[in-house]
C-alpha cells in the first residue's frame, strides 16, 4: 500500500485570517460606533427616545454597556450622533460639493429650476420639509418629536440649523434682488422664516390634530403674501420618490 506524499507548504492553503486585511483599532472602534447608531436610529424610531431603554440597545446591537459609555459618554449623547445622522440624511442630496448656507441654495435652485422662479422654489422647498414628515419616521420622531425635548430648545435649534438660516437668507436676497418680494432684512427674515418652518413641523410631529396639508396650505399662503405679483402660487404636492 502506497501512501500520498504530503504536501509542501507551497501546497497548503492560506489561512483566511492571513488573506485578508486585518482591522486596524480606529477601524474596528468607527464599527462598533456604526453599530450603535444603526440600532439605536431603528429603536428611537419605532419607539421614542424615552421609551427605548439603554440596556435594549446594547443587546440588539450584541455589544456591552461600556462601549456605548466609550463611544458616546450617554444614552442623551448617542441620541445627539443619531439626530446628526439623521439630519444629515436630509440635507446631503442637496448639499453636494457645497460649504456654506449661500451655495446649498444655488443648487437647490439649480436642481429645482423647474419648479418655477427662486420665490417658488424656495416656498415649496420650505413646506415640502414639513409635508414628508408623515411618510419619513425618523425624520417626524427624532428631528422634531423627540428631537428639542431630549437635547433642549437652545442646542436643538443649533444643531438643526446648521446651514439653513444662511440658505433662507440667500433666497430671500435672491428674491428682492429679482424684484418678487419687497425690502426686508435677510437675516432676520430668515430667522423669522426657519421658525415658521420648525413650529409647523413640531406641530405634524406631534400630530396633535395638526393635519399636514391644511398646515402646508397656512405655510404656502404665507410666504406668497411677501410676493410684490398678485399671481398665486404653484400649488404642488410632494411624492415620495
Amino acid at each position: 500500500m502506497t501512501t500520498a506524499p504530503l504536501p509542501s507548504n507551497a501546497d497548503m492553503p492560506t489561512k483566511p485570517a492571513l488573506r485578508s486585511k486585518r482591522l486596524t483599532r480606529d477601524e474596528r472602534a468607527e464599527r462598533t460606533r456604526q453599530r450603535l447608531v444603526d440600532v439605536a436610529r431603528k429603536l428611537f424610531t419605532d419607539k421614542g427616545y424615552f421609551e427605548t431603554a439603554l440596556e435594549e440597545i446594547v443587546l440588539e446591537a450584541d455589544l456591552t454597556q461600556g462601549a456605548l459609555y466609550h463611544h458616546f459618554g450617554s444614552k442623551r449623547g448617542l441620541f445627539k450622533a443619531v439626530f446628526e445622522a439623521v439630519e444629515w440624511d436630509w440635507k446631503a442630496p442637496h448639499v453636494g460639493e457645497a460649504a456654506t448656507g449661500a451655495e446649498v441654495w444655488g443648487q437647490y435652485l439649480r436642481e429645482n429650476a423647474a419648479w418655477g422662479d427662486c420665490w417658488e422654489v424656495y416656498s415649496y422647498g420650505m413646506s415640502t420639509t414639513v409635508e414628508r414628515l408623515p411618510q419619513e419616521e425618523s425624520g417626524r420622531v427624532i428631528l422634531y418629536r423627540d428631537g428639542p425635548a431630549v437635547l433642549g430648545w437652545d442646542e436643538w435649534r443649533a444643531t438643526h440649523r446648521l446651514w439653513a438660516v444662511e440658505f433662507n437668507a440667500a433666497a430671500i436676497s435672491q428674491a428682492m434682488e429679482e424684484g418678487l418680494i419687497g425690502k426686508h432684512d435677510p437675516a432676520a427674515l430668515a430667522s423669522m422664516l426657519q421658525a415658521v418652518q420648525e413650529e409647523c413641523a413640531v406641530m405634524v410631529a406631534h400630530d396633535e390634530g395638526h393635519d399636514v396639508e391644511r398646515v402646508c396650505d397656512e405655510m404656502r399662503r404665507l410666504f406668497a403674501s411677501f410676493r410684490l405679483t398678485t399671481a398665486p402660487p404653484t400649488r404642488r404636492r410632494w411624492a415620495r420618490p
